[in-house]
Parts: structure tokens; C-alpha cells; sequence
């Protein structure tokens, strides 16, 4: 498994005018949704093309460092409702999620599963976008993420100089994180 700048148990994250909040914090306790490889009638998408937000309407600067034809792809699938639906249906479950990671920490629970977190080198905080010291955001972002290579007594952490989209901004790591795991899978070795 590769986790790529992955969210982690007690992670703050702006919620917009200077706030933040603990993922998990609001959880209210209902149920998260069984897997499942079938659609059902309930699961189509709730709201219309029409209706999506203009800000989906142009290419996220982030993505222009793809190639012309993956940027039309990328531009096409996020005007598709479904995938704006499930985008945002996950926030309604998620957070309790981090609410049981938050009740029971994690540790050990991938037990021998190969692992590498893939951290970013520089958080990136700001004290003037934040109601939390942006020492204190990336103190606990870095205890998080150290906490997220102990899912596995089979783990490492690699720190990269990228922002969050590593699978854009460094892509040759992300690969090779990916192939150093499968090999590890596939002689049932140690990373």
C-alpha cells in the first residue's frame, strides 16, 4: 500500500474565513456504507450538469501540467455529476471514519501489509490563514503522518519536496513507491 500525502488521524483542515477543524469532530455517529460493486437506483447522481458549480467549469491550474489530451479528459470527467456526487456524498461519511481512528488509534492494524507513506517535506501553513499556529499545524502534521507508517511493522516514510498532488507535482516517486511495494508483496519480503 502507498498513501500519498494521506489524511491521518487527528488532521486539522480549513473549513474557509481562517478556520479549522479536526477531522472527526463532527461525526454524528451514523453508519459508513458497505462497499459494493453495484449501482443502485438510490445511488444516481443528485444533482444535475446544469447545476454544478462554475468553478468546475475550467481546468484546475494543478492539472495543467498533464498533456493536452489527459487535461481534456481530466476537464471532462469533472463536469460529469456523478463524479462531483460522489466526491461530495463522501464528506458525509467520512468524518466518522476519523472519528473511530480518533476513539482507537490505528497502529498495527495493517499488521505486515508492505507500506510507504509518501509525506510531503513542508506543510505549507500559514499563521494568516488559520485560527491554529501554523508551527503547531505542522507539528501535528508531521506526528501524523509518522503515525501512519505505524499501521505496518512492514512501513517506511519517504519525504518528498512536493506539494499535496505528489501525482502530479512528482510522479516518477509516487511510481517507484508503487513498484518498491509491489515487489515487496511479491517476494513476501521486507521493504
Amino acid at each position: 500500500m502507498v498513501l500519498v500525502d494521506a489524511a491521518h488521524e487527528g488532521l486539522r483542515v480549513g473549513i474557509g474565513d481562517k478556520k479549522t477543524i479536526r477531522l472527526g469532530d463532527g461525526a454524528k455517529g451514523t453508519s459508513i456504507p458497505a462497499p459494493r460493486e453495484e449501482f443502485s437506483a438510490s445511488d444516481k447522481p443528485r444533482v444535475r450538469a446544469e447545476d454544478l458549480p462554475q468553478e468546475l467549469k475550467t481546468l484546475d491550474p494543478i492539472s495543467t501540467v498533464l498533456p493536452p489530451d489527459e487535461q481534456q479528459m481530466h476537464l471532462w470527467a469533472q463536469l460529469l455529476p456523478a463524479v462531483y456526487d460522489a466526491q461530495n456524498s463522501e464528506t458525509e461519511w467520512s468524518g466518522e471514519y476519523f472519528a473511530k481512528w480518533l476513539a482507537a488509534p490505528q497502529k498495527g492494524t495493517l499488521r505486515r501489509l508492505p507500506l510507504i507513506v509518501l509525506s510531503r517535506a513542508d506543510g505549507g501553513y500559514s499563521d494568516a490563514d488559520s485560527d491554529i499556529p501554523a508551527a503547531q499545524m505542522e507539528k501535528e502534521r508531521k506526528e501524523g503522518q509518522a503515525n501512519l507508517v505505524l499501521l505496518s511493522s512492514n512501513s517506511r516514510q519517504v519525504i518528498l519536496r512536493s506539494g499535496h498532488n505528489m501525482n502530479l507535482e512528482a510522479p516518477d516517486d509516487v511510481a517507484k513507491a508503487i513498484r518498491e511495494v509491489v515487489e515487496a508483496v511479491r517476494r513476501h519480503g521486507k521493504l
